[in-house]
């Protein structure tokens, strides 16, 4: 089990034929505890299954399984128990079953909806929840390509764009880092103090790299002027 708390970072979706019976994964991030909503979408992904099997974990203690007309505990309980193994927060899987023709017996259940969970969950990929920060840097021109080169290696590991600099008198940015960059930012200062001006705005809780299709860690003021302007 992840000492740490995880949370998928990307929608992801795995398949087994087990005995005839098709089992479908899928495995959601949730941005809120809207579980009806994601299950929704879910039934209409896969129309026409003779179960939609799910667990969520939206924190620790706020949890719950469904076992969707299959014998109780064999289906919504492993489901369950794999988000428990892995730490999963924010977390939602569903095992989609299209019967085929043969009974697998408690125990054979149980196994699948295990096994397909796992799979679902190995592919949406769970990363640790770190400490994130929103910072703003101004700096001298003559520390402009240190600052540039600094914040090209630390996005060039994740699939956002790098916020852009703005130019002035002086060189601003203002965008997200892992709190444990702080040491090499501090490297950073010391090597241009006092011509790097450097300060934490905003911090949060979330995975780094960003999800691909996650967005910006800190939403819509990712990006902005950082002196204030549009």
């Amino acid at each position: 089990m992840s000492t740490m708390p995880c949370e998928f970072t990307a929608d992801a979706t795995a398949e087994r034929v087990i005995l005839r019976s098709r089992f479908v994964g899928a495995a959601v991030r949730l941005r809120e505890p809207a579980i009806e909503e994601a299950l929704g979408r879910i039934r209409r992904q896969f129309p026409g299954a003779s179960h939609y099997c799910s667990a969520y974990r939206w924190e620790p203690g706020r949890e719950g399984a469904d076992d969707s007309g299959e014998p109780r505990g064999t289906a919504g309980l492993p489901i369950l128990a794999t988000l428990q193994r892995a730490n999963l927060v924010h977390a939602l899987v569903v095992v989609v079953r299209y019967f085929g023709g043969t009974k697998l017996g408690r125990a054979g259940l149980y196994r699948a909806y295990q096994d397909v969970a796992q799979l679902a969950v190995a592919a949406a990929h769970p990363a640790p929840v770190v400490e994130l920060q929103q910072v703003r840097i101004t700096c001298a021109y003559t520390a402009f390509d240190d600052v540039r080169r600094w914040v090209g290696a630390l996005y060039a590991t994740t699939a956002l764009d790098v916020p852009p600099f703005q130019f002035d008198d002086q060189v601003h940015w203002c965008g997200a880092m892992p709190a444990d960059a702080a040491p090499a930012a501090q490297a950073l200062r010391e090597r241009w103090h006092p011509l790097v001006d450097w300060t934490v705005e905003a911090t949060t809780l979330g995975v780094w790299p960003p999800p691909v299709d996650g967005g910006a860690p800190f939403g819509e003021t990712m990006g902005r002027d950082p002196r204030g302007g549009a």
